[in-house]
């Protein structure tokens, strides 16, 4: 959950609304709740993590299913309630992302996805301004570098980006990671 300047708070249910795929609300300081989108599956569904707020009060997130390929997307919902997908997740580019995203000094959005990419343990993505996705580091599962990231990421001041993983080798339970910009 998350307030806007208003003391609005916002979020996500991860079923029911109008097609049982998931809401974005509002519910003002006053108690009154307004749901903002509904998602239909096709635009995504099943939203996971939190939102976030960009410099004009927008909200952006995650779905872990629907899409156009049934892998999730990056959405982002207007303060009037349109939505817009602005990535839709293929598989081998991530699929299932469960966190919350974070922006850049630039605009850009990153997040994580549970599954996918190149070897199947999840990736670390960055969402362009103009929403060109790229994958920054695909996790291998089974191996000491760890997979299937669950939380979000985070920034430190030099733009390196911390996060950790569900799983790692037969010896361990996760990981704590740093890729550096």
């Amino acid at each position: 959950m998350i307030f806007d300047t208003k003391e609005n708070l916002y979020g996500t249910t991860h079923d029911g609304g109008a097609y049982g795929n998931g809401v974005v609300f509002r519910v003002t300081s006053k108690g009154k709740e307004t749901v903002l989108h509904s998602f239909t599956g096709e635009d995504g569904a099943r939203p996971n993590a939190g939102l976030i707020f960009d410099a004009k009060e927008n909200l952006y997130g995650t779905t872990d299913a629907g899409g156009g390929y049934g892998n999730g997307v990056v959405f982002k919902v207007s303060s009037k309630g349109k939505e817009t997908v602005l990535h839709s997740f293929t598989g081998e580019d991530g699929a299932d992302p469960y966190a919350r995203l974070i922006f850049d000094a630039k605009g850009n959005l990153y997040g994580t996805t549970y599954d996918g990419g190149a070897y199947g343990g999840g990736v670390v993505f960055k969402l362009s301004s103009k929403g060109k996705e790229t994958v920054l580091y695909s996790f291998t599962p089974k191996t000491s570098g760890g997979a299937y990231p669950y939380v979000g990421l985070i920034f430190d001041a030099n733009g390196n980006l911390y996060g950790t993983t569900a799983f790692a080798d037969s010896d361990t339970y996760g990981v704590v990671f740093k890729l550096t910009p």
